[in-house]
């Protein structure tokens, strides 16, 4: 009997290290290919179009990482990019926009963190690409690339 704890410890121990061999970026979405949750005035004016939307905050440090990649996406696209400011204040995600340039063709705020868990973010940055009918095809976790940009929206395409 005094082995047990052992036996559990030793299956923790494995079920951690699993865990840690998992690439997050990497796993799929329980929403992927589902209807995109309300967000009713972009959803009207996307409508018929591929287009994503991009969930970052000025306190974010690895949104200032993936940014860059954001303006160039934005310069040599026409894939509409709509950030929705992440538990953050108006006047901080202004300030970071003028500093940074502001690649959105329309940012939403969401002071409270309500809209986020509708759509199911787990972390800031995240990015999801909706295809012409408004289902969600593609969704990264973490900084994005403009090379890894462009393949999610080929995703939707």
């Amino acid at each position: 009997m005094a082995k047990w704890p052992l036996y559990i410890f030793i299956g923790l121990m494995m079920l951690i290290a699993i865990g840690m061999g998992l690439n997050s970026r990497e796993l799929g979405s329980a929403r992927v290919d589902q209807q995109a949750p309300s967000l009713t005035a972009v959803q009207t004016e996307m409508q018929g179009k591929v287009w994503v939307l991009n969930v970052w905050a000025s306190w974010c440090q690895p949104c200032a990482m993936e940014h860059e990649h954001l303006v160039a996406f934005a310069k040599q696209s026409d894939i509409p990019l709509v950030g929705l400011s992440y538990k953050d204040s108006v006047r901080d995600a202004r300030k970071w926009l003028e500093a940074r340039g502001n690649p959105y063709q329309r940012v939403l705020r969401d002071p409270q963190g309500n809209i986020g868990l509708e759509w199911g973010v787990v972390a800031v940055p995240q990015t999801f690409v909706m295809n012409a009918q408004g289902q969600i095809k593609a969704q990264h976790t973490g900084p994005v690339t403009l090379e890894q940009l462009k393949a999610l929206v080929e995703k939707a395409q």
